[in-house]
């Protein structure tokens, strides 16, 4: 079975660098590109006799429906693409599914190699910020990638389906609760302790 996804992993990483950068962007692409082809290949499989076609093509399009530019994008955009993946595989179970598809490799690669990319990406923003390069181009592609990340997940939901609007309500969850938390500090005095926040429920919006 493969291993829960570390969040905490990538502080632990080692500094990457330039030539390092390359060669781990090149291979998450890699990952990426791969898992996609397998399942879309399975889901080609004439539908009589192979049925398991037709998970193959929901898992597709549940997964990559939006398409493979982000592995295009700055390293930042592509690294929050590629948790968010990885965070619905997670929030969905959708990993029993896919390890009985196209076995456990490429989601186990996948897992493995994302607290490494985002170490990268944060030791490229520090290094960015100790030299005082501007930020504005990371912080739109950031911006963009959850911005269609929520519209996907919204158009996907059917507001007749309670278990699919559920999935949905969760799965938005981390983007509510920071924007409410950002709102909160902006309107709070920095000493104010901040409300807790119970597990599987949006912070609430500031009085």
């Amino acid at each position: 079975m493969t291993a829960p996804f570390d969040q905490s992993v990538y502080l632990r990483a080692p500094v990457i660098s330039k030539e390092d950068t390359r060669a781990l962007d090149n291979e998450a692409d890699r990952i990426w590109d791969g898992f996609k082809m397998v399942l879309q290949g399975f889901s080609m499989l004439p539908l009589a006799r192979h049925p398991k076609a037709q998970r193959a093509a929901e898992l597709d399009a549940q997964l990559f429906g939006q398409g493979m530019e982000f592995l295009k994008a700055d390293f930042s955009t592509q690294s929050i693409n590629m948790s968010a993946i990885l965070l619905r595989i997670e929030q969905d179970n959708l990993q029993p599914d896919i390890d009985d598809l196209v076995g456990p490799d490429f989601l186990q690669a996948a897992n493995e190699i994302q607290p490494r990319y985002e170490a990268m990406v944060s030791e490229r923003l520090r290094r960015d910020k100790a030299t005082g390069q501007n930020f504005l181009d990371t912080t739109r592609g950031l911006q963009a990638a959850i911005v269609n990340y929520a519209t996907k997940l919204v158009g996907w939901a059917d507001e007749d389906d309670a278990e699919a609007m559920e999935a949905v309500r969760i799965a938005l969850l981390p983007i509510a609760n920071a924007r409410a938390a950002n709102t909160r500090a902006t309107y709070e005095s920095p000493d104010a302790p901040a409300e807790p926040v119970a597990d599987g429920q949006p912070a609430a919006p500031p009085k």
